[in-house]
């Protein structure tokens, strides 16, 4: 197997937390990472110095939640003025928001070990399983690459069109007033296959192949 080249994208050995600023010049203690996929950054929970820090692809780590004091605070408020004790793990949802395990915190009764950093509270995941939809013959994708539209028509008034992309994630959710032919503006969408729901029930897979 040939071996692989490694290199050091955060931390300087130290663990003595001094700030923010280039990733590989601060003192930190990571204990867990999560790769975010969709901005290509690393989020990293530091045990010790009782924060979570996200390094950018440009190699800057910057805090996105907890104050550096021990302890159990926040809730409802910024991230990075809240207390943590000994936060230890730390994953992604498809809107980018972050999970986090503080271990520390963990009673019977509070329910406090599992916290969530929302960045975008306008995002939303869905429950839809886009690998096993059962696509519907009814529904008609036209596409329009002169001005990026997709055009839907369906045997039934058309109420609502939502899309999904293959995480689940809404991307699109417009409501109608019951008609029959639609167009959906799929510019802004990135290269990939999406899953379109029509009234909430019928589904059809498309493909963005340019942005």
């Amino acid at each position: 197997m040939p071996s692989g080249i490694i290199s050091t994208i955060a931390g300087n050995g130290s663990y003595t937390f001094a700030g923010d600023g280039i990733a590989t010049n601060e003192q930190i203690v990571p204990i867990k990472v999560a790769f975010d996929i969709r901005t290509g950054g690393i989020y990293i929970a530091d045990q010790y110095n009782y924060r979570f820090y996200y390094v950018d692809t440009a190699g800057s780590l910057h805090t996105v939640a907890g104050n550096g004091r021990r302890g159990f605070s926040g809730n409802g408020g910024l991230a990075t003025a809240a207390s943590f004790y000994d936060p230890c793990g730390v994953v992604t949802d498809a809107c980018g928001n972050l999970y986090v395990t503080d271990v520390n915190n963990s009673t019977i009764d509070s329910g406090r070990n599992i916290r969530k950093v929302t960045f975008d509270s306008t995002c939303r995941i869905a429950t839809l399983k886009t690998n096993n939809v059962v696509e519907s013959k009814d529904i008609n994708l036209y596409p329009n690459p002169a001005n990026h539209t997709l055009s839907i028509s369906y045997s039934e008034a058309i109420s609502s069109v939502v899309v999904y992309d293959m995480v689940g994630k809404i991307v699109i959710d417009n409501k109608y007033n019951s008609i029959n032919n639609v167009d959906i503006d799929v510019r802004r969408l990135k290269r990939g296959v999406y899953v379109v729901r029509v009234n909430g029930g019928e589904m059809r897979r498309f493909v963005v192949s340019e942005p």
